[in-house]
Formats: structure tokens, C-alpha cells, sequence
């Protein structure tokens, strides 16, 4: 019964958030706006925007759309922009949370979600540090470099990271503030958040499973006598284009075949997008509501 409710109360609520109030707004324990349930409501919007979404789109683009088709786009300014963006958001959560802890006068950061979100937000502060000089480092020497080492490893284990802190919090969340036998709300706000992180696993196994193997076939010298011209009547293997799955699936879409072999990355990122969007909405629609 908590999730039928009506849409004015769910836009009320998220009308409070964008309010920049410093005073004191009266709620039921007669609280401060700082110590209110409203700052540990948008401490959890923000932070589930910020890594759910930001930070792991960001990371999954970085990663593995690299040179776009034609050049379209500037895959490092792309992740960049996001990943500042999505640091910030982490930031501005994290600055929510401590004026809610330190107004309502609670015992500070005693839990294992705060201690994890503590070594998770340095952490991530680091990690666009480390892409920059690496970044640096390349431009100016056409080289990886150390710092090139640890961006890449750090953030093979932030997003993970940040998904086990989001569940911590998810689970203090609904202990605190969930009635004690709302069972269908608290289930369907796992089910949602389940779902956003197995559509970033499926995400990256697709990318890892189509991503070019590297070429470790030796160079061996030929004679220049040996070296024929391509007989016209030879056909090249086109096993792995017929065997793509993916792309029978994408073949029922005219849209999508019709660009499929161009910008299938891109198009399968977007579906990623599409996706976790459609379940962090209704994630977040069972949280604030009540």
C-alpha cells in the first residue's frame, strides 16, 4: 500500500530538496531543517545519483568507448566531465550528512556505512587526480605511466566499492525510517537497486566479452621473393560477425540494425543508461515516500 500513492506528495518532496533553506523547518520531532529526516532523504538521492548513475556511467565509458567512430567524440573529455561531476555529487552527499550528524547531535561516524563512505570519498577524490597526470604523462610522452596503473586499478574497485557502501546505507535507510513490517516497500527498493547492479554487470561482461583480444601473434620476417599479391577469389572469415548474438537480437530493430555495425558500443552504453535510469527512479520513489 506505501508504493500507491499519489504524485503531488512525491513532487512535494522532491520540491523540498531543490529549497535552499537555512532556517528551521517544523517537522514531526520539531527538529532544525538540518537535523531533519529531509538531509538523510537527500544525502541518499544524491549519493545514489552520484555513483549509481554518474560515476558508473562515466567509469563504463571510459573504459570501454574509446575511439568513437569518425571521431565523434572526445572519449577523455567525456569521462572527465563525468567523473569530476560525479566526485562532486559524492562530495555534496557527503557535506548533507555532515550537517545532518553534527545538528541532530548524533554519535559520529561509529558505523561500518560511515567508516566505508569515509575511505570511499577520499578515495574517490584521488582517482581524477591520478587520470589527469596520467593523462598528462601520455600527452606529452605518447607512454602509460605509474599513475596510468593505479587510475585504471583504483577504478576497477571504487564502483564495486561504492555499490556495497550503497548498500549498507540502503539497509541502515529502511531499518531507520521504513515501517517495521512495510515489507513490500522495502523489498521492492532491493528489487530496484538488484536490478541497477546487474545491468552494470551485464553491461561490462558485453564489453569484455566483444572487446578485441590483443595481438600477440610474433612477427615473423618473409622473404620480399615470398610475398604474393591476395588471390581475388579469397574469402575472409566472417565466423565472428555471423556468430555475434548480440547482433541477430539488434537485427529484429530496424533502428538499431541500421547503425548496429558502426556504433554498437554506443548503442548498447545507451540501453545501459535507459536502463538504470528506469530502475533508479522508482528506487528513489520508494525511498522518499511514505
Amino acid at each position: 500500500w506505501a508504493l500507491v500513492l499519489n504524485a503531488g506528495e512525491f513532487h512535494q518532496r522532491l520540491s523540498m530538496f531543490v529549497l535552499l533553506h537555512a532556517g528551521h523547518m517544523d517537522d514531526d520531532d520539531h527538529h532544525s531543517f538540518f537535523a531533519s529526516e529531509t538531509m538523510v532523504e537527500l544525502h541518499a538521492v544524491v549519493q545514489v545519483l552520484g555513483w549509481a548513475l554518474v560515476l558508473n556511467a562515466g567509469s563504463i565509458f571510459g573504459r570501454y568507448l574509446k575511439n568513437p567512430p569518425d571521431d565523434a567524440y572526445s572519449w577523455y573529455l567525456v569521462h572527465m566531465v563525468t567523473q569530476i561531476t560525479g566526485t562532486l555529487m559524492a562530495w555534496l552527499g557527503c557535506l548533507i550528512i555532515f550537517a545532518h550528524i553534527f545538528a541532530y547531535g548524533s554519535p559520529h561516524f561509529q558505523g561500518t556505512h560511515q567508516i566505508l563512505g569515509l575511505v570511499l570519498i577520499f578515495a574517490a577524490s584521488v582517482q581524477p587526480i591520478l587520470g589527469y597526470l596520467a593523462h598528462r604523462v601520455f600527452v606529452t610522452t605518447g607512454d602509460t605511466s605509474t599513475y596510468h596503473t593505479f587510475h585504471r586499478a583504483l577504478g576497477r574497485l571504487l564502483i564495486p566499492f561504492g555499490f556495497v557502501v550503497m548498500a549498507l546505507g540502503m539497509n541502515l535507510y529502511i531499518s531507520d525510517f521504513f515501517a517495521e513490517k512495510d515489507y513490500i516497500r522495502s523489498d521492492f527498493a532491493w528489487l530496484c537497486f538488484a536490478a541497477i547492479t546487474i545491468c552494470s554487470i551485464i553491461t561490462c561482461f558485453f564489453f569484455e566479452l566483444y572487446k578485441p583480444a590483443p595481438n600477440n601473434t610474433p612477427v615473423t620476417e618473409i622473404p620480399l621473393d615470398d610475398i604474393t599479391t591476395t588471390d581475388s577469389n579469397e574469402t575472409t572469415d566472417d565466423s565472428t560477425e555471423n556468430n555475434d548474438k548480440v547482433a541477430l537480437v539488434a537485427s529484429h530493430i530496424p533502428i538499431v540494425q541500421k547503425h548496429w555495425g558502426k556504433w554498437n558500443k554506443q548503442i548498447i552504453f545507451l540501453v545501459f543508461i535507459g536502463s538504470s535510469i528506469t530502475c533508479i527512479i522508482p528506487l528513489l520513489y520508494a525511498l522518499l515516500v511514505t
